[in-house]
């Protein structure tokens, strides 16, 4: 089981832009969350837990885009492109192709239920691999809860550029493709300070 976590070299997450409110309702509509009622850009944001928390992608879509939809047209293109394996990433990304998530509490459930079916008939050596798979499942989950970590860590240096945090109330609205460009720059920034510190942690 955890052969498969060796395979992960990103973890996802996605975050918010938020960006002022626009004057058509179609444009609105586009851009309205829904879930945090603001009017934004979707970030899909792919880091290297193993190397000093490295951005390696920020994807761009409009703010109404589910977490799905945008890993699909964003960060699926990344993953074939540059032959990555596997990715973690929360329930919101269940099913997704690459990507390594929590086990459901179904799985759960019927782990449980075949325990129990293995009590009532006295299978002890069934009952012993069936909850020791359960306590590999509970471990596994827990390793990627500890790399979640990471991403939510990234996205925080992220959003210490004012640029990607965004304002409601900015009155210069540019494009899809400057605010694209702009989210990259930002990425690349975090990860050179992250170098320096790295190097100078090292160096003392």
């Amino acid at each position: 089981m955890f052969n498969r976590c060796l395979r992960v070299v990103g973890v996802v997450d996605g975050t918010y832009s938020v960006i002022p409110q626009h004057t058509d309702e179609y444009t609105q509509s586009l851009y309205w969350t829904g879930y945090k009622k603001i009017h934004a850009y979707k970030l899909n944001v792919v880091c290297n837990p193993f190397n000093e928390n490295e951005i390696l992608l920020v994807g761009v879509q409009t703010g109404s885009t589910d977490d799905k939809k945008a890993y699909q047209q964003t960060t699926l293109p990344y993953i074939e492109r540059k032959a990555i394996v596997d990715i973690l990433g929360d329930k919101a990304y269940e099913s997704q192709q690459y990507v390594v998530t929590y086990f459901r509490e179904k799985e759960y459930s019927f782990v449980r239920a075949m325990i129990r079916s293995a009590i009532s008939r006295h299978d002890r050596q069934r009952v012993t691999v069936l909850r020791k798979l359960l306590c590999e499942m509970h471990a596994f989950d827990k390793a990627i809860q500890k790399y979640r970590i990471r991403v939510e860590q990234s996205i925080g240096i992220l959003k210490q550029w004012g640029f990607v945090r965004g304002r409601a109330d900015a009155r210069l609205k540019r494009s899809d493709e400057d605010m694209q460009i702009g989210f990259s720059v930002c990425a690349a920034l975090c990860n050179y300070v992250n170098t320096l510190r790295h190097v100078g942690a090292c160096a003392e």
